[in-house]
């Protein structure tokens, strides 16, 4: 019964044998009768190795499985890697060394596109590795990879179902994008990425057609060029002032400006708005190119101030700027809108490497990123600026290289939602969200959600499988390999890559000239949006499809919201016109214990391999992170997986403790200890607990159920109680009990911690493995509500005078003569438990009157209660016997003052004891008081001396690794008063309890020497 340390190299071995008895392909086989449950995998990127905050999300996954299959689901088991896109791209750039799109092209189209195939396969391969190092079942599976070409054209079918019904269309919009990658953003791929960025702050003077001039602000000078209008509030009022020789308008609102620039003015006249709408301005970049050619079409103030932006914001603000704002159509979303409601041209000379075309005139070919400077000198020059400043403000990057995004009008694809925005809407509401808070910021989202730019300038993502008529101008869509090779009588194609689709040709069926594919690939998020289907071989094969649709399960970060659950929602309905997943379980991050966000730069996290080279166990990091609130922020440090290891290592020696029991010796199975009845109902609850929050994907919670099962009630409680009953032969019950809770413990907590719940089951059985057994049944017999809430008053008062024990400095060791607890009634505790756990001889629930006297704390008062109050309630409270006092404390004892009810609770009652030799406490747990009699009298003595004796004897036993069957020698020498008559009475029984021998035969193996209530103790101890 030694303490054992659980260790990772036990869990090595453990995987090892998973592997060799290919458990999975077992597991299936069993379940394969079993109501089917289709579990989605939501595809991690493979851009890095997995850390903790990856690992929270597949062990989540991994403990809903497994509880499915422990409940004999036929669960699909399948793991998913996300191989396209951007975040594979800009990593294997920067291992080439690769810093454009140009330099792409120099590199080889072909080679790039490879290169990108082979990074995705040595991430899955090591990040395979490491999950499965970790215990997590549903990877020994072969997974999907979306860059398969059997993946890829379940994607060309969602966007030629798309295309046929009229939802996929080109359009030349405004829409976010990185100059630096070359390709457009959607809207959802940029709301989580705005970071402080230090801008121009300018103020530009735009001179109308009557010689004024309008005070215009901008923080994105280099945008002034493709200006095409000035939006003003029609209803709010503009003042007119003198400054510098100018006569500026600006809002009222806004006056603020002025006085800020220090510059001296004077108001000439006060108006509305809508006195300047139409009028016509010269622009300030009237000699370029674009300017020009549309110069009949711009240079117009218009009425915005009916205008909303979509997060909200009124476009023309009296919050900030000068109330006249500079539209870029090109560059503005919110000003596009605006622009095509106004039926103004929308200009943008930028090209997609964020330099400007020649229809910037003397712009062309900077770089729109770094001639602010430059653009500002101009209109300093011309006499147009203003007031130059800086600002820092929140500015959305790119969400793979984190260069400063723009926003830039382009031919692009869309996915018309606005279109099937309310279909989504009506069946998103068949979806069940874990936890129920989060179906209202999806249900928000799609409410906003627009029309969705998929098309990208990519090389290494899907192919957009649409093929243009040069001559016509007829598109057309494919939905797969198949169809192509038929269309374009192309007799082999091995890989649906766009280079590979390069020659490809198609005969136009409109005019037989020569089709092309466009050029463009499609957003990364189309690829794992596919995946309730795609990941199935659908539509290329059916039968699966038929079987598992829709999703019984997915989980992912509550970023997903924007995400994958809203790309698997649209493009599952495009696809099928069904809901495409029933149930999710949203979490959110995990963060470092500096509170930000597990990142290398930060240094806020170890690789999760090294974690087990430093001693912590996979199982612990599973605990660690899965008991943290999936509603919140989930801190990770190693203080967590310190804490782990120790719920861990109590787990480990159950094993050792199982073992200690001679059971092929023990006899009677009668019941005679009220904690087996207790064990066995709180494990019932518990277990029945477990599997509710689990049926309802709440994982937290059943972990937080089972470990605090572990360390509250089997660690402090039972095995506590348990230890000493180990050496008595008569009592198989207790023996049965542990056994039976310990088999179960090890089918449950495998759910969760894999490794250890596999030890302990194979610590009693030699055959099979635990994740081959069924989740336990609940007896509703063992469950007694009564014994748990009798057990509950137990406890507290055991830990009240444990508490009453450390202020007297009274060694838990020493035996209390008696204890008094007023306020409490018999039968409300079990005396028996609080005499063992508080070692304590005898329990009474009344003191002698004269031995005390209650009184009423003024400084402790409640805080309802005034000083007048206060004197008037204790009044009432000397009035009571004693005896009525003591039977209303644990409930609060009411008081009628002046018509008003108050409670005198137990904190504000204390005791005053006439006796030396007692001592007391308030109860806070049992809210009654305590009243100890530490007086050490012969029998109080002698219980001492014997249990200090037996646990000498017991360590000993431990030590020298002696089981419990083996025999030892033992010489008791006590020396003082009453020595005789001491060892007499306990000789017998301290053999008894320790197997040993009243003799010194044997080789001696250990003497000790005790001092206890002035008597001088010599244990001798023999091993024979």
């Amino acid at each position: 019964m030694g303490e054992l340390v659980y260790t990772n190299k036990l869990e090595e071995n453990i995987n090892k044998r998973w592997k060799k008895q290919n458990i999975i392909a077992k597991i299936e086989k069993k379940n394969k009768q079993g109501e089917k449950f289709y579990f989605l995998d939501g595809p991690p990127f493979v851009t890095n190795e997995v850390h903790e905050g990856t690992l929270l999300g597949i062990f989540i996954k991994d403990a809903v499985t497994r509880y499915k299959l422990s409940r004999g689901f036929n669960v699909r088991l399948q793991p998913g890697w996300d191989t396209q896109g951007l975040p594979i791209e800009v990593a294997v750039e920067k291992r080439l060394g690769i810093k454009s799109k140009a330099d792409i092209l120099t590199f080889g189209e072909s080679k790039f596109i490879e290169e990108c195939r082979n990074f995705a396969d040595e991430y899955i391969k090591l990040n395979t590795s490491i999950i499965l190092d970790y215990g997590v079942l549903y990877f020994y599976n072969k997974p999907y990879k979306t860059y398969e070409g059997e993946y890829i054209q379940g994607v060309w079918s969602a966007m030629k179902n798309a295309f046929d019904k009229g939802l996929l269309y080109k359009g030349f919009k405004t829409t976010w994008f990185c100059v630096r990658c070359g390709t457009p953003m959607a809207n959802y791929e940029v709301r989580d990425k705005y970071y402080d960025k230090e801008d121009p702050s300018v103020f530009v003077l735009f001179e109308l057609s009557d010689g004024r001039y309008l005070l215009v602000w901008t923080t994105t000078p280099w945008t002034l060029p493709s200006n095409v209008a000035v939006a003003v509030n029609g209803k709010e009022k503009y003042i007119e002032v003198e400054v510098e020789g100018k006569r500026v308008i600006l809002a009222k609102n806004r006056e603020e400006i002025l006085k800020e620039t220090k510059k001296d003015y004077k108001i000439i006249s006060e108006f509305y708005g809508s006195e300047l709408v139409n009028l016509r301005y010269k622009h300030p970049f009237e000699d370029i190119p674009q300017v020009q050619k549309n110069k009949n079409n711009i240079g117009v103030v218009i009425d915005g101030g009916n205008f909303v932006q979509q997060n909200g914001i009124e476009f023309v603000s009296m919050e900030e700027g000068s109330g006249a704002v500079h539209m870029a159509p090109g560059h503005g979303e919110s000003d596009y809108r605006l622009a095509i409601e106004n039926k103004l041209p929308i200009l943008s000379p930028v090209s997609d490497n964020g330099l400007y075309t020649d229809e910037a005139g003397w712009l062309n070919g900077k770089k729109i990123l770094e001639v602010n400077s430059e653009i500002i000198d101009y209109l300093k020059n011309k006499g147009l600026l203003f007031h130059e400043g800086k600002i820092i403000h929140p500015y959305p990057h790119c969400w793979r290289c984190k260069t400063p995004l723009i926003q830039r009008a382009s031919d692009q694809w869309f996915l018309a939602v606005s279109k099937i925005k309310e279909s989504l809407i009506e069946i998103s509401k068949g979806i069940n969200w874990v936890p129920e808070i989060s179906r209202e910021s999806f249900e928000d989202w799609l409410k906003n959600a627009e029309d969705w730019v998929i098309s990208r300038q990519r090389y290494w993502n899907t192919p957009l499988p649409i093929w243009v008529c040069d001559n016509c101008g007829n598109a057309i869509a494919v939905g797969n390999k198949k169809e192509l090779m038929k269309l374009s009588g192309a007799k082999k194609i091995n890989d649906l890559h766009k280079t590979s689709l390069y020659n490809i040709k198609i005969k136009c069926e409109k005019c037989g000239g020569e089709m092309h594919r466009v050029d463009d690939t499609v957003d990364v998020w189309l690829d794992s949006g596919s995946a309730s289907f795609a990941s199935l071989s659908y539509p290329d094969k059916t039968s699966d499809f038929e079987r598992w649709f829709p999703v019984d399960f997915i989980s992912e970060g509550n970023d997903q919201t924007r995400g994958w659950f809203y790309s698997l929602l649209t493009i599952g309905y495009i696809m099928t016109g069904k809901l495409s997943y029933k149930n999710v379980l949203m979490h959110k991050f995990v963060v470092g214990s500096n509170g930000m966000k597990l990142s290398k730069s930060e240094g806020n996290y170890k690789p999760v391999m090294d974690l087990l080279k430093e001693g912590y166990t996979r199982d612990s990091l599973r605990l660690s992170l899965l008991k943290g609130n999936l509603a919140s922020e989930i801190t990770f440090s190693e203080k967590e997986l310190e804490a782990s290891m120790r719920v861990l290592n109590i787990m480990f020696n159950l094993i050792s403790l199982l073992k200690s029991f001679n059971s092929s010796k023990l006899s009677n199975s009668e019941n005679k200890y009220i904690e087996d009845t207790w064990i066995m109902s709180r494990w019932g609850n518990t277990k029945k607990k477990v599997a509710e929050s689990l049926d309802g994907y709440r994982t937290d919670i059943a972990m937080n159920l089972l470990t605090n099962f572990v360390q509250e009630d089997l660690s402090r409680t039972y095995v506590k109680l348990l230890k000493p009953r180990v050496f008595d032969e008569n009592d198989l019950h207790g023996y049965r009990v542990f056994e039976g809770i310990f088999k179960e413990l090890a089918v449950v907590s495998s759910i969760f911690l894999p490794y250890i719940g596999e030890l302990m089951h194979g610590s009693i059985s030699k055959k099979g493995s635990v994740i081959l057994e069924r989740f336990p049944s609940i007896d509703e017999k063992d469950l007694n509500e009564i014994v748990e809430k009798v057990m509950d008053n137990s406890l507290n008062l055991v830990q009240d005078i444990l508490s009453l024990r450390e202020t007297a400095k009274m060694n838990l060791r020493r035996p209390i003569k008696s204890i008094s607890v007023i306020g409490l009634e018999k039968g409300e505790i079990f005396e028996d438990i609080v005499k063992r756990m508080a070692n304590v001889m005898n329990i009474s629930y009344a003191l002698d009157e004269k031995d005390y006297e209650f009184k009423l704390n003024f400084d402790s008062k409640s805080p309802e209660f005034t000083q007048e109050e206060f004197a008037k309630a204790a009044a009432r409270f000397l009035e009571m016997t004693k005896e009525s006092i003591g039977r209303k404390i644990k409930s609060g004892i009411e008081v009628d003052i002046d018509g008003k009810k108050y409670t005198i609770n137990t904190g504000m009652i204390s005791i005053a004891l006439k006796k030396s030799n007692l001592i007391s406490s308030n109860g806070f747990r049992s809210k009654a008081i305590i009243v100890a009699d530490k007086d050490l009298d012969y029998g109080t003595l002698r219980e001492w001396i014997k249990r200090e004796i037996i646990r000498v004897v017991q360590d000993a036993r431990k030590q020298f690794g002696l089981e419990r069957g083996d025999r030892i020698g033992l010489s008791i020498q006590i020396r003082g008063e009453e020595s005789a008559r001491i060892s007499s009475d306990i000789s017998e029984v301290i053999a008894s309890k320790t197997n040993a021998s009243l003799s010194s035969k044997g080789n001696l193996v250990k003497t000790q020497d005790l001092s206890i209530g002035e008597r001088d103790i010599l244990i001798e101890i023999y091993k024979t």
